[in-house]
């Protein structure tokens, strides 16, 4: 198993839990099979170069982002591609500062928010 494959197991773990995101509901926004993603999350295939670009376009992220690991030894968080990415200006700053927060801030962020959308 490569290097590449170890960061793309996983950074697509870490962006799934970040966005809350099923491997089934990544299936249906990318195209590639739930049976596909699970073997890459679990380190036992190594994809092919269009179903990492697949994934990487659903997720809104770089291929690179997927690949490879951060300096400081972390998974990528894909700030850097948040810029880039189709979403207004503000709404990127503002999930830059989100993603920069530590994954309990996070998590209890979002469990508010989504708390105060339901009621």
């Amino acid at each position: 198993m490569t290097e590449a494959t170890k960061n793309l197991a996983a950074n697509l773990q870490a962006l799934l839990e970040q966005r809350s995101l099923s491997q089934s509901q990544l299936s249906e926004r990318s195209g590639v099979s739930q049976k596909t993603i699970s073997n890459i999350v679990r380190s036992e295939s190594s994809p092919t170069l269009d179903n990492i670009e697949k994934i990487a376009q659903a997720l809104r992220v770089s291929v690179s982002d997927l690949l490879n690991e951060n300096p400081e030894g972390k998974k990528s968080n894909s700030i850097n591609s948040v810029a880039s990415s189709n979403l207004a200006e503000e709404a990127a700053s503002m999930l830059k500062c989100f993603l920069l927060l530590p994954e309990g801030q996070r998590k209890s962020l979002l469990k508010t928010a989504l708390a105060y959308l339901n009621a």
